[in-house]
Parts: C-alpha cells; structure tokens; sequence
C-alpha cells in the first residue's frame, strides 16, 4: 500500500492490482470488506463482502461467481481465479495492519473502495488478542475437602 498516491479521502491505495480494479469497476462493484482472524501458526480471511454500485446489473452473489470463472492463464497447471488475485491482494493490504495469524493472534478488518482511479483502503483495524490468563490460579493455601 503506498499512502502518497492515495487521494485525501482514503487511508491509502491497495494493493489489488490496477487491471483487476478496472474489472470489478466494470462489474459495478462500488467497495469489498474482509475480515480475518487466527492465532498460533494460523489464520484466513473469515469472510468477504462484494458492494455492489447503487443501480449495479450483477448482484453481489453474480459478481463473485464472475470472479471465480475467470482464470489467469499460467503457464503451470494450477489456473487461479481472479477472484483467488482478489483475495490474494486483500491479504498483502492487511498484513501491515498486525500479525493476526501467529502467536496469540488477532483479528483484522479492512474496506476497500474501486473507484474510477483504482483500489483504495477506506478504513482498517487490527485487534491483538490479550494472552489468556491461566484459568486456574494456584492457591497455595487451598486444602481437598476430604
């Protein structure tokens, strides 16, 4: 993400590529949020809402399906979808945010509008989750009943 090229309104601009932006502008889609969480060794994206545009032809649900049947032509076998680049960029635009994946973990939350000028970051937040407490403290005093 690179702050300085971002206009005023946004936080800065995404890392979703400049070709799929024009794409999901063309599909009426208006902004994407994400959520994702984890802990230990891992974490995912939990869930992703397409927006479409006020008046957009395509729904959310058709927007995605869309997304999911184009193939980006590889040379290996393995063809990702453009909707896999999406999520791929999406989750380059939240690790900065905090590591949600490993050691005690966290969640993270990122909206991201398409605009006529590319990707944009419209808000974002990361939450750390606290270590857990032993849930059972010793009691050095304590006695079985017996």
């Amino acid at each position: 993400m690179t702050q300085s090229t971002a206009p005023q309104e946004y936080e800065e601009e995404s890392n979703i590529e400049p070709w799929l932006a024009k794409i999901m502008l063309g599909l009426g889609v208006a902004s994407i949020e994400a959520n994702f969480s984890g802990g230990g060794d891992e974490g995912c994206m939990d869930d992703m809402i397409i927006y479409p545009r006020e008046g957009s032809v395509k729904s959310a649900s058709e927007i995605e399906e869309h997304l999911e049947s184009l193939k980006i032509r590889q040379a290996a076998n393995l063809q990702p979808s453009f909707l896999d680049k999406l999520k791929e960029n999406i989750e380059s635009d939240v690790e900065p945010l905090g590591d949600y994946a490993n050691g005690d973990g966290g969640s993270a939350w990122i909206r991201i509008a398409i605009t006529d000028h590319g990707a944009y970051v419209e808000g974002s937040d990361f939450t750390a989750y606290a270590p857990e407490e032993d849930e059972f403290e010793e009691d050095e005093d304590w006695q079985p009943d017996f």
